[in-house]
């Protein structure tokens, strides 16, 4: 097919560029540095059965320990996402890190000192992340820890910030929604509430799996997902009745895509047939009129920065409905991506942060690699928790 041969072109120009770059980036973190060049390189090394990515990954995996700042808690950029990647990267055994290296535990110490200020950001969720990820399946093994105790009364303070802004959504109207599509280029209140919800319904759904506070959470969790459930009924309300750009309409798929994807993460088995029906229709129109638009437009410009977590979102999804109409939907969404990256300078070009520098970390020419890189291998990888949380 095409999207296998545009994929096994684009991918070794990726690795290339990582090669090439990483070591002079002074970027050490998850979501634009090195850790996150870091998980695609090892991953990228298995997939080509070849030691020169793994070998490389493992020097940047010492330059970015060489000049860590335990102190800088900072999930996107500092220690916090540091530390959720080699744990990601032991768990895959990809490298060999005691559970108790000094890395750890020097965090969690940090943390529990410094009191740390929960609240819906995506640092903060990002750390919470961080946090599952340290605690033990045994739960009577985890009562027995006072880090683990101390990590799950973190993990607590998070919820009860979930709790006070519980209830304060909107209902949107059609008439809202297009005010906010076509009034706010940067579409800050749309993206910050569908964030911070998503954010919300992976923490609960994570919460409940290990028994954390659920007396709280039950209730939560039928507020987070009901908030959800009818921004994701407005906006495809809104995307059948009114005509936007290209754009409006990636936007659009994008904030859909991640909130039913959180929607489905929490204790409800899930909309109805009729409501998935509903869903994959609406998707499947919004990219054809993606295409639309483009092609009306003969605009050159690409939201690739979107695509990667709608991508991610509508994968997770599949995960658990495998449908065949959604995994065609995320190959064709792919295929599009490495077409077009596969033009003169556009990897690169679509790369470049908003300082001009290139991003290599997961949200940039990593994130690029791993989506990639997920759709030519049988078994499902797990890299996405990095930026959904799930």
């Amino acid at each position: 097919m095409q999207h296998k041969n545009n994929t096994t072109d684009l991918l070794p120009e990726i690795a290339s560029l990582l090669l090439m770059n990483s070591s002079f980036s002074h970027r050490k973190g998850l979501f634009w540095g090195k850790m996150g060049a870091a998980l695609f390189l090892y991953h990228y090394a298995e997939y080509q059965n070849s030691d020169i990515y793994s070998a490389y990954a493992d020097e940047l995996l010492l330059e970015i320990l060489g000049q860590l700042n335990e102190k800088d808690l900072m999930y996107t950029r500092g220690a916090g996402g540091i530390a959720w990647g080699i744990d990601y990267l032991f768990k895959k055994e990809f490298v060999d890190v005691p559970p108790d290296n000094n890395i750890f535990s020097n965090i969690n110490t940090h943390l529990i000192r410094t009191s740390y200020t929960f609240d819906l950001g995506i640092e903060s969720c990002g750390i919470t992340s961080y946090l599952f990820s340290r605690l033990k399946p045994d739960t009577r093994e985890q009562e027995q820890q006072l880090e683990h105790l101390l990590l799950a009364e973190l993990i607590i303070a998070q919820i009860d910030a979930i709790d006070r802004n519980s209830g304060k959504h909107e209902r949107y109207s059609n008439h809202r929604l297009y005010q906010m599509l076509t009034q706010d280029p940067d579409y800050i209140y749309l993206s910050n509430f569908v964030e911070s919800h998503s954010q919300a319904a992976a923490i609960l759904k994570r919460a409940k799996d290990h028994n954390i506070y659920p007396e709280i959470t039950h209730r939560l969790d039928n507020e987070v997902f009901h908030a959800l459930f009818d921004l994701t009924h407005a906006l495809s309300e809104l995307s059948q009745s009114k005509t936007f750009d290209k754009k409006e309409l990636s936007f659009m798929l994008n904030r859909l895509s991640i909130a039913y994807n959180a929607c489905s993460q929490l204790s409800f088995s899930g909309p109805c047939q009729q409501h998935w029906d509903a869903f994959m229709e609406t998707i499947i129109t919004l990219d054809g009129k993606i295409h639309q638009a483009a092609a009306k437009e003969k605009s050159k410009e690409s939201y690739i920065h979107l695509d990667l977590r709608t991508i991610a979102s509508l994968s997770r999804l599949n995960t658990k409905a495998e449908d065949s109409r959604l995994a065609a939907l995320i190959e064709k969404r792919s295929n599009d991506i490495a077409t077009f990256c596969l033009q003169k300078n556009n990897l690169v070009n679509t790369s470049l942060d908003n300082n001009g520098q290139l991003n290599i970390g997961l949200t940039g020419l990593s994130g690029l690699g791993l989506i990639l890189l997920s759709t030519t291998l049988p078994a499902a990888m797990d890299w996405d928790k990095s930026i959904l949380f799930s």
